[in-house]
């Protein structure tokens, strides 16, 4: 290990209380991250929305499903019902 890499850790000392575990995460800073400020019910209406237009995708890709099996193919555009979510 270098010598810079263990200034960075605290040094031999702190390695050695450790019991000489080099574990990265064990010395890596711990950082918190910042909450989200917005309004827990207006994310639950965000979800459900999103919800609502993957359910609404998969029901017209089964009626794609179903239309093709009563014609007895096998193929289905998947291409040209899916759409990336924006």
């Amino acid at each position: 290990m270098a010598r810079n890499t263990l200034l960075l850790v605290g040094g031999f000392d702190v390695v050695a209380e450790n019991h000489y575990n080099l574990t990265a995460s064990r010395y890596k800073p711990r950082v918190a991250e910042a909450m989200s400020d917005e309004d827990p019910a207006e994310l639950i209406r965000e979800v459900l929305a999103i919800e609502r237009e993957i359910t609404a995708g998969l029901e017209k890709l089964l009626g794609e499903v179903e239309r093709c099996s009563e014609r007895g193919s096998a193929s289905v555009s998947y291409a040209s019902s899916w759409r990336r979510p924006t």
